[in-house]
């Protein structure tokens, strides 16, 4: 077995285990939902996470998601990257050794996170949605991308996204999912 399937594996028990104890927490006390757990740590780790992000982070139903901690709108772009990087796959690991939803390597969470002035560990984070939809954001920010366009080329060809052919034809199945998308 190689180095790379065993992290493969890791990471996937990693992220079934987060989610074990996610749905654990809610069904304990005979249905409970996520509202009445009392402490956030309970529910997911926020230690690492800045205050500003920290606040009403968590609803009557879960977890929201990173464009509701910082009043950003792109719930729909988010929704379009995820389906067409992963078909909306948490577990997902990609030929070149991207991971989860985003399918977002480790050299970019690493650049975002830096710019973010957290430490949220790759391995340990990387299937949480909340979290990669906050690197996202920093990415993006760090590197200027304003645009849906840029934001998906950007996602998918890193800083220099824009000036890549490749990423056109990404940005054109995004775009497709965009037009096509039903939000919840």
């Amino acid at each position: 077995m190689t180095n790379k399937q065993k992290d493969s594996g890791l990471i996937v028990s990693v992220c079934i285990s987060l989610a074990i104890v996610i749905v654990s927490i809610v069904l304990i006390g005979g249905g409970g939902s996520v509202s009445d757990v009392t402490h956030k740590s309970e529910v997911t780790s926020v230690d690492s996470i800045p205050q500003r992000f920290q606040d009403d982070h968590l609803t009557e139903s879960g977890l929201q998601t990173a464009t509701t901690l910082v009043g950003r709108s792109d719930v729909g772009l988010f929704r379009a990257i995820c389906i067409v990087e992963s078909g909306d796959n948490i577990h997902a690991i990609g030929l070149n050794g991207e991971l989860g939803a985003y399918q977002i390597t480790k050299d970019y969470w690493l650049d975002a996170i830096e710019y973010g002035g957290v430490d949220w560990k790759y391995i340990s984070n990387v299937c949480l949605k909340y979290k990669c939809e906050q690197v996202m954001l920093w990415y993006w920010e760090r590197y200027q991308a304003t645009s849906d366009e840029e934001k998906a080329r950007m996602h998918n060809g890193g800083p220099q996204g824009m000036e890549k052919e490749s990423t056109l034809k990404y940005w054109h199945k995004v775009q497709e999912v965009l037009s096509n998308a039903v939000l919840p």
